[in-house]
């Protein structure tokens, strides 16, 4: 992590509390070619022992000790080009933000990530999956920063784990190629005190306890939006829209309600004379609700329950 010291010396005892031919204790000091020097102490003598790692930079400190956590005053940074990606299985926190950035693998999160105050979360695995309480409960929250996230997919819990995406007061924006899941956990929830993005892949599942937003939540898909957990703007606009052209069909299906403090609008548009469809099941709810399916003569809006006030339903 540090590189390779120029100069070390130390203080060794060899056999002093066990019958072994190596090292019982220690003591090392490390001098850097830049200047910084570092202190490395072991012992066999030690019960049950302690494991802690600090770093003393100019903006912060990191602390990785025993509990398998990182505490940072400022950013941290795990950055990985090789294929193993970055797997996080204990608690991430830093003072002035997080950046996950995995180049060739993925990014799976089985534990808690969070910043402080205004500071940042990014999390990005372009050419790998985002996986954010696969195999565990986990968070990825800030107060008044935003957390981005970037991903060939991107999945948030799933039938057993929670999944929590959180910010006081900064939006959330999420960025993946093929397909964004939420699980089914019935706690897993993006809440965000800003805006909700979700951005282009071809399909999303809203799931869970769903989307909640203080400002405006947008949605868009290539394929397929299934709502099958609330969205809820408390105070912006809600859009849902699905534009296809690579022969797929182009589908919005609401299976849980959704309310808007001011517009809701659904879209559906399909390029590739493909079936273009909205199905509502659920209660839609807005100062004003849109529903509109374009493309082809196989577009439908197909409605079994709908509360919503001044709808326009459009074909």
């Amino acid at each position: 992590i540090c590189g390779m010291p120029v100069r070390v010396r130390a203080h060794c005892r060899l056999g002093a509390r066990h019958d072994i031919e190596v090292e019982d204790d220690v003591t090392a000091v490390l001098e850097y070619a830049n200047g910084a020097t570092g202190v490395f102490v072991t012992s066999t003598g030690e019960a049950p022992g302690a494991n802690r790692f600090e770093i003393v930079g100019d903006l912060g400190t990191i602390i990785v000790d025993g509990s398998g956590s990182i505490d940072a005053d400022g950013t941290v940074t795990l950055d990985n080009n090789a294929a193993g990606g970055i797997d996080i299985n204990g608690a991430v926190n830093g003072g002035t933000g997080v950046v996950l950035d995995a180049d060739a693998g993925n990014v799976a999160i089985d534990g808690d990530v969070g910043a402080e105050g205004i500071g940042d979360i990014n999390i990005d695995a372009d050419a790998g999956n985002v996986l954010i309480a696969a195999t565990a409960g986990a968070s990825v929250s800030t107060e008044t920063g935003t957390v981005d996230i970037t991903g060939r997919t991107v999945t948030l819990g799933d039938a057993a784990n929670r999944g929590i995406i959180q910010t006081d007061g900064g939006d959330v924006d999420i960025n993946a190629t093929t397909a964004f899941t939420m699980g089914t956990e019935e706690s897993t929830e993006i809440n965000s005190g800003g805006d909700i993005e979700i951005s282009n892949p071809d399909t999303v599942t809203i799931a869970g306890e769903g989307l909640y937003a203080n400002d405006d939540i947008n949605v868009d898909a290539l394929d397929t939006i299934d709502v099958n957990g609330v969205v809820q703007s408390e105070g912006g606009n809600i859009t849902l829209d699905v534009l296809n052209a690579d022969g797929d069909d182009a589908l919005i299906n609401v299976n849980a309600d959704i309310f808007g403090h001011g517009t809701v609008e659904l879209t559906t548009t399909d390029d590739d004379n493909d079936i273009s469809r909205v199905t509502i099941d659920a209660n839609i709810s807005g100062d004003d609700a849109t529903v509109t399916t374009n493309g082809t003569a196989n577009s439908t809006i197909e409605i079994a329950v709908t509360a919503a006030s001044d709808n326009e339903l459009g074909s």
